[in-house]
Formats: structure tokens, C-alpha cells, sequence
């Protein structure tokens, strides 16, 4: 059953650690228990829109959690009335705190429900886990949401167009944003599709993306009435008829170079064609975002086409 709120996704996870001891289990209830409360009261925003920058904040909070009398009580193994998040005397440098959290963002990532996982070396600042040597630092994953997904489809109205390169190329970034909103394709489908993984049966268009593991199932999606009318716009800039016939073997997407040429290239995109476009579009988002939203500009630069593909599936199961 699809998530709709983070304490939803949080019990998700929980329920998915089948292997982990009742004791484990309540350590991790009350890591993400904490958590939660410092987004709510301190920070006043979800836990699914907190930053590596909040997270390196709140390792510093656990250290000295403010005001004490607030935040501070005596160990209870159950969630009375005076229960209180941090026992007196921590904190401990064996992250009772931060259990099970950084494996939390890691499970909302897996399920779509966040687009990436903001803990990298937030939880390495200051405290090491028994003494041990500190592991290599996790990459950091930028977290997206609805300002950028904005930002980017924005973006796209305002890319040149003074001339016939910049026209198509244009509207090849219209086009594969429309991949990703409506089908969302993972980057070699992309790569190594063709316009007539567009197909018509039964009076019905699906989308059947090209197979690129032996072991891979078969699969067809339908093709909502949106991503028809975006396809036949970018066919329109091509020269091409409307829609796609059975033997039409053309690439989804092609460098502009070749979409100039009065006989198209039919030699499948490079797997970087798609990360320049859509390295193009956000960096070009990034340039417009207004005042309020200037702090996620670096971020925006850095997205990649995975990201921009789980930004665009969460934005459709929103």
C-alpha cells in the first residue's frame, strides 16, 4: 500500500526489517522518534524535507539537546506521560540516537517516496560508533521536492530558441521531461528505445520498453493522452508524420547534429546525451530560482538524470 505520510513511511520501513530483534526494533522506534520530533518542534518541517545541512545541525542538538528540562528525563522503557526523548546523562557516543535512521532514508529512496538520502557524513561528525575507524564518508544525495520539479519545468519555456539548433534542441529537453513525468524510463530505456516502443493495439497506445537484460520481463505501459501530445510535438520539430508506425526504428533521443540531417541518424543516444540535458535544464532552473528559493540553486546543479527521474515518479504519485 502506497505511503502517504513519513510516519506511514517510517512504519514501512519497520515493517520491513523482518530480521532485526524486538530490542533492535524498539531502539530504532525511538531514533526515528526523536528525529521526528526535532523536524517537527525545532526545524517545523516533515522529516522527508530535512537537508544534510539539518542533519549535520541536529548532531550537534543530540550532543546538548536545549532546553534540557524539555528535552531531557529519566530512562522509561514505555511512552508515558512523562516520557521525555533523551534520557539525563546522554548523550552517548554509541548513537542510540541515530540508529536505524540512515537506513530509513536509504529504504525511502528504494520505494520512491524521496528522491534521495541527505544523511551522508552528517552522522560522522563528531561521534565514531565504539571507537572504530571511520568508514570512507557516504556521498551526499541531494533531496528534491516540488519547488525544484517547478523550477525545472519552468526551466524548459525559457531555453533559446533563436534558431533552428536551439529550436530542436529545445524541444528534445521538452520531450524527455515528458518521458520522465509520464513514464518515468530508466536511463537505458531511454538510450536504447525506439519511436516505435510506442505502439497502438487494440485502439489504445502502449509503451513497451525496449528490454536491456535477458532476464527482464516483458512489459507495456499505457501512454497517457499528455505524453502522446508531447510525442507528437517533438515528432512535428523532426519532420516526422504524427505518431509512429511498427517500422519506425528512429531513437528516442538523438544529438542535434543528427536530427538536422534530412536522413536521421538511427544509431542509439550515448548514455550521457540524457545527463547533458538534463544537467542543462537544471542548471538553467538553478539561474531562475527566485530569492526565497536561492538556497537549493546547488543542488539543482548537481542533478542528475536518476534524480530528476525520482523526482518526476514522486511528483506523479503526488
Amino acid at each position: 500500500m502506497p505511503v502517504k505520510t513519513d510516519w506511514e513511511a517510517a512504519e514501512a520501513y519497520l515493517g520491513s526489517r523482518t530480521s532485526i530483534s524486538k530490542d533492535t526494533r524498539v531502539a530504532y522506534s525511538r531514533a526515528m522518534s526523536r528525529l521526528f520530533l526535532w523536524a517537527w518542534i525545532v526545524k517545523k518541517k516533515p522529516v522527508s524535507s530535512l537537508m544534510h545541512w539539518d542533519l549535520v545541525e541536529y548532531v550537534s542538538f543530540c550532543k546538548d539537546p536545549q532546553p534540557r528540562e524539555f528535552w531531557c528525563g529519566q530512562p522509561s522503557l514505555t511512552k508515558g506521560s512523562d516520557w521525555k526523548p533523551f534520557a539525563r546523562g546522554e548523550p552517548s557516543p554509541t548513537f542510540h540516537w541515530a540508529l536505524g535512521v540512515n537506513a530509513m532514508f536509504d529504504y525511502w529512496v528504494n520505494i520512491g517516496y524521496i528522491t534521495g538520502n541527505p544523511v551522508g557524513d552528517a552522522f560522522d561528525n563528531g561521534w565514531r560508533r565504539d571507537g572504530r575507524r571511520a568508514s570512507r564518508p557516504r556521498a551526499i544525495q541531494q533531496v528534491y521536492d516540488g519547488d525544484d520539479w517547478k523550477a525545472l519545468t519552468g526551466a524548459i519555456e525559457l531555453l533559446p530558441r533563436e534558431n533552428p539548433a536551439e529550436e530542436m534542441s529545445a524541444e528534445r529537453a521538452r520531450f524527455l521531461f515528458s518521458l520522465l513525468s509520464f513514464l518515468g524510463p530508466q536511463l537505458a530505456h531511454v538510450c536504447s528505445g525506439r519511436m516505435n516502443s510506442f505502439r497502438l493495439e487494440g485502439g489504445i497506445w502502449f509503451w513497451r520498453p525496449p528490454l536491456t537484460n535477458p532476464r527482464s520481463q516483458p512489459i507495456k505501459l499505457p501512454v497517457p493522452d499528455g505524453m502522446i501530445t508531447a510525442l507528437t510535438r517533438y515528432r512535428a520539430c523532426l519532420g516526422l508524420s504524427a505518431l509512429p508506425g511498427p517500422r519506425d526504428d528512429l531513437p528516442l533521443i538523438m544529438r542535434v547534429s543528427r536530427m538536422q540531417n534530412s536522413d536521421l541518424d538511427r544509431t542509439a543516444a550515448e548514455r550521457k546525451l540524457p545527463y547533458y540535458i538534463v544537467r542543462t535544464v537544471a542548471a538553467l532552473a538553478a539561474n531562475q530560482l527566485p530569492e526565497e528559493l536561492k538556497h537549493k540553486a546547488d543542488a539543482l546543479r548537481l542533478m542528475t538524470y536518476g534524480s530528476a527521474r525520482k523526482l518526476a515518479i514522486q511528483q506523479r504519485k503526488g
